[in-house]
């Protein structure tokens, strides 16, 4: 019989065969699936946006005026940052890596000055990983973090004072 499928494998191959027709199409699905998140995939730049929806920056002068009425400054930059461009006056230096764990008072790692309705004001070299790490403490319960607009660049042009 001419396009008979042969005796021979049976069962067996047409399971095979069904196997494999599954792991192809479950293929074809991924990179599909990654094509088009590849294409439709959020930059930082959208991260970013989004994330400040959720935020009242403060400028240079709001910061100020928020560290005189009790704001926690904490300054995430690395050390190196720190060593060229100075500290802000009164400021807590957390490294980025450890900020949530620092300031999140069930944590047992955290700072004596953690505390859920704290207003921190996170400060960063230009205001970018700021907005970020910002949104991750709002996230874990810090209802009131924000970031410094312009960080500490913006600080400094302002005639605000740092120490070195």
């Amino acid at each position: 019989m001419i396009g008979a499928v042969p005796a021979r494998g049976g069962a067996d191959a047409r399971r095979g065969l069904g196997v494999l027709c599954s792991v192809l199409g479950a293929l074809c699905s991924v990179l599909w699936v990654s094509v088009v998140t590849v294409s439709e995939r959020p930059t930082i730049d959208d991260v970013l946006a989004e994330v400040r929806t959720g935020l009242k920056r403060l400028d240079p002068q709001e910061a100020h005026e928020a560290q005189q009425a009790g704001a926690l400054l904490v300054d995430i930059r690395p050390v190196h940052q720190r060593d060229a461009s100075g500290t802000l006056p009164g400021s807590v230096q957390i490294d980025l890596t450890v900020l949530e764990w620092r300031l999140d008072p069930a944590c047992g790692a955290a700072l004596p000055l953690a505390d859920l309705d704290a207003h921190v004001v996170v400060v960063c070299q230009e205001g970018y990983s700021s907005s970020l790490a910002a949104a991750s403490l709002q996230r874990i319960g810090l209802h009131r973090a924000t970031d410094l607009v312009g960080g500490v660049d913006a600080w400094v042009q302002q005639g605000f004072p740092v120490e070195r």
